[in-house]
């Protein structure tokens, strides 16, 4: 059996394609919600540790949602930019590689202007790893297409928003001991 969310493009016929606001992703972030909430509300029913239960749950959520936004954009563009909706089309297509980096960017930005409005280090590192990561796919995947024009583009883009984040989100201070505990 195969999955049909991951696999299928998604054709909301006979009504016009409108990129996040289309059936399959409607149907997918009512689904993401609600997974979000049983979490939130059933899984301390479980006896489990409230902090172990609000970072499985935020680590999950945040990971199925970043899939999510990776997949709306291999939709948009099949759909908006006519690229076949086959794995390898996608990733040859740079398009889809300078919306991936500009979603991972701002993904990475929600997580680290999160982690330090919460205080919430390991957050910010995630957002952190995720902004690295995306600073390699520049350098190895987009700097290797042959439209010059893209690449700046793309390097602009996400440039700016590495700004914002240095400027909203710097690293959130260490937890300080309990007065009591010897150092």
């Amino acid at each position: 059996m195969r999955c049909g969310v991951i696999i299928s493009p998604g054709n909301p016929a006979p009504l016009p394609y409108v990129p996040l606001l289309n059936p399959l992703e409607v149907g997918l972030l009512l689904v993401l919600l609600a997974c979000w909430y049983w979490s939130r509300a059933r899984l301390p029913e479980f006896s489990l540790p409230q902090d172990i239960v609000r970072r499985a749950t935020e680590g999950v959520v945040g990971t199925l949602g970043f899939v999510f936004a990776m997949l709306a954009v291999c939709r948009a563009m099949h759909f908006l930019g006519s690229v076949a909706f086959l794995p390898q089309p996608m990733i040859d297509s740079l398009t889809v590689q300078v919306g991936w980096s500009r979603v991972g960017t701002l993904y990475a930005l929600a997580l680290m202007i999160g982690g330090h409005r919460r205080a919430q280090r390991g957050m910010w590192m995630v957002g952190a790893a995720l902004v690295a990561l995306v600073v390699l796919k520049l350098c190895f995947v987009e700097l290797s297409s042959h439209c010059s024009l893209a690449r700046i583009v793309s390097f602009i883009g996400v440039g700016a928003l590495l700004l914002i984040v240095g400027y909203f989100s710097p690293l959130p201070p260490k937890l300080e001991k309990q007065k009591g505990d010897v150092k």
